[in-house]
């Protein structure tokens, strides 16, 4: 019995988490839209959301826009750990998992990314028979180029092993910084393109349904296990669509300083400069 008090108890910070955003989506209409791109390992999720809600969307950012999330991340452990929490997160619209076994190429010539077939990958898939139909469909008009794709309904099914899911071979060049800060960089710049495409698709689907072009006011990149424990104060969203510029946060360059930031956990743009 006390260790299910706990349990509740650590699930609190979480669940007021969600309840925050729900109240949101269900206030007035607003005028914009922001794409939240989630990207990395699900570690301590349930901890990291209610950072993200309550010091990066709570001050300013959820009462302006309409907030969507994306996520882009390995299959490993923490996914498997930490997808049924992501899948409770109102707003999110679009998931891709690959697998955590990365290739590496150094030769000369040699692409910056590329998406590699695993030695196992498989595009047939045998869902448990109390499947929705919802996710039935969706596994039916799946494309092997499109495998990895999940929607929110399909995260509390089993996920295929990591050896069926696309694995990356990734080019290591590293100008003015260690193989192994270049290693990080480049996985990053892959995750953040990645949910770009999720991102695109979404805009697609939803610039169909409206039968007029429709995008995403700005996109918020967050990593997945970041832990903002102080609020950030971020300009008025109406300013930074008036702007060509990024929205630094945690002292990440500006964009016309021609460098790289020394970490990739939070960003905020608009939408084209973004892209």
């Amino acid at each position: 019995m006390r260790n299910r008090s706990r349990s509740a108890a650590s699930c609190e910070p979480f669940r007021e988490a969600l309840h925050e955003l729900r109240q949101q989506r269900r206030g007035l209409a607003q005028r914009s839209s922001v794409a939240v791109c989630l990207t990395g390992q699900l570690r301590l999720f349930m901890l990291s959301l209610p950072g993200l809600v309550k010091h990066l969307l709570a001050p300013r950012l959820a009462a302006e826009a309409r907030v969507d999330f994306f996520y882009v991340g390995p299959a490993d452990a923490s996914f498997a750990h930490g997808r049924r929490w992501l899948q409770q997160v109102p707003g999110l619209r679009l998931c891709s998992v690959y697998s955590p076994v990365l290739r590496w190429a150094s030769r000369t010539g040699a692409p910056l990314y590329e998406e590699l077939p695993s030695p196992n990958r498989s595009s047939s898939y045998t869902a448990p028979r109390n499947r929705t139909v919802a996710a039935a469909v969706a596994r039916h008009h799946r494309t092997p180029s499109a495998f990895g794709l999940l929607s929110p309904a399909e995260l509390s099914l089993p996920m295929s092993p990591p050896s069926s899911l696309p694995s990356l071979r990734l080019g290591v060049r590293s100008a003015g910084c260690s193989e192994a800060n270049a290693r990080s960089r480049l996985v990053q710049a892959w995750q953040a393109r990645r949910c770009l495409q999720l991102i695109e698709r979404h805009e697609a689907s939803q610039s169909a349904r409206r039968r007029m072009p429709w995008k995403y006011g700005a996109i918020l990149r967050v990593r997945a296990d970041a832990l903002p424990t102080r609020k950030v104060e971020l300009p008025p969203l109406s300013s930074l669509l008036a702007q060509p510029a990024f929205t630094p946060l945690d002292d990440c360059p500006a964009r016309g300083e021609g460098r790289l930031a020394n970490h990739d956990f939070a960003l905020l743009g608009r939408r084209d400069l973004m892209a």
